[in-house]
Formats: structure tokens, C-alpha cells, sequence
């Protein structure tokens, strides 16, 4: 299954060699409660969507921001019905193969 994760582009690089590693979550309203975790939006429009109306605000204005497509097992991943929107979460490291560049945003 396909989902998607914004990040900085510094973040990227590290991404590429060490993969996704769960934390506790930093941005936005909703995860204070939130266990260290991998967010990531279930579709690209829904990346879109939370990028233009929130997350966007959430990083420097100078960092350069970029979508990366995730492709894990559905069981692997678990909605979050505290969360403030439409995303699910990884409680489990994901490797660098299963994560790939799509577009700088």
C-alpha cells in the first residue's frame, strides 16, 4: 500500500541512508498524546490538503519541503481517530527501500 510523508529536504537525506524512525511528533495540534510514531497521509491529495492548510505553517520558511511515497503493508499502519485529520501511523521503522522521492513541494 502506498501512503505519503512531507518533510524538510535536509531530513531526506538522512531519510535515504537511516529510513523512517518513529518520533514523537513536533507539528500541528492533536499529538501531544501521540505515541512516537511515522505519520503519514493516506493518499497524495490528502498530502496536499494538510501541506497547504497546516503543515506548511509548521517548517522555516526557508526549508525546502519535499513528498516522499511510502510503500508498506497496510498492517503495519493504524488510524488515529485523535488526530486533527486523515492520516494514519507506523509505530515501526521503515526502511529506505521502501521509500521514494516523488516532487519537492
Amino acid at each position: 500500500m502506498n501512503y505519503f510523508h512531507v518533510t524538510s529536504q535536509a531530513n531526506w537525506l538522512k531519510i535515504q541512508k537511516q529510513g523512517l524512525i518513529p518520533k514523537k511528533q513536533k507539528r500541528g495540534q492533536g499529538f501531544e498524546e501521540s505515541p512516537p510514531a511515522i505519520y503519514l497521509f493516506n493518499t497524495k491529495d490528502e498530502a496536499y490538503d494538510g501541506f497547504c492548510n497546516w503543515l506548511e505553517d509548521c517548517f522555516d520558511e526557508e526549508e525546502e519541503l519535499v513528498l516522499l511515497e511510502v510503500n508498506i503493508s497496510s498492517d503495519r499502519v493504524e488510524e488515529d481517530p485523535e488526530l486533527p485529520l486523515s492520516c494514519s501511523i507506523c509505530l515501526s521503522p521503515i526502511d529506505s527501500s521502501c521509500i521514494a522521492f516523488v516532487e519537492i513541494m
